[in-house]
């Protein structure tokens, strides 16, 4: 799931998912652009445990693909809890981009590059989960 979530990367650009995501970092980081950083600055260690936070939603949209994917050659009964499952754990990577974004506005353009490559990643990793749930591949 890993290696095809990565050759899915060109077609993912396409998808309304990640154009959903570039929306939410560039508004957050038009907003945070504006509100000046409070608070002592944060370390480098900080910057890159909330930057790995936005990978955690790719991989958990591929173990939540190989565990919900019917075993059979057949759909799923299960099918709509299933992208019920992969639409939520989408939507909460939209939440944690504008976290990051936010929090990390001192480092804003490096944090925009990271956020969006963490979103194209998530678009590839949501397509290939939601063809491994309903069992329709490319």
């Amino acid at each position: 799931m890993l290696r095809i979530s990565l050759e899915i990367l060109p077609l993912a650009a396409l998808t309304p998912a990640f154009w959903a995501f570039i929306v939410v970092i560039f508004a957050t980081a038009f907003v945070s652009r504006r509100q000046l950083p409070t608070g002592p600055a944060t370390t480098s260690r900080a910057w890159i445990g909330s930057l790995l936070a936005l990978f955690a939603a790719p991989l958990a949209l591929l173990v939540a693909g190989l565990v919900l994917s019917p075993a059979g050659a057949h759909r799923s009964p299960h099918e709509l809890l299933a992208l019920t499952t992969l639409y939520t754990i989408a939507g909460a990577q939209l939440g944690v981009l504008a976290w990051v974004v936010w929090q990390r506005r001192i480092y804003l353009w490096p944090t925009i590059v990271i956020a969006i490559i963490a979103a194209w990643w998530t678009a590839g990793a949501f397509f290939t989960a939601s063809m491994a749930v309903t069992n329709t591949w490319l």
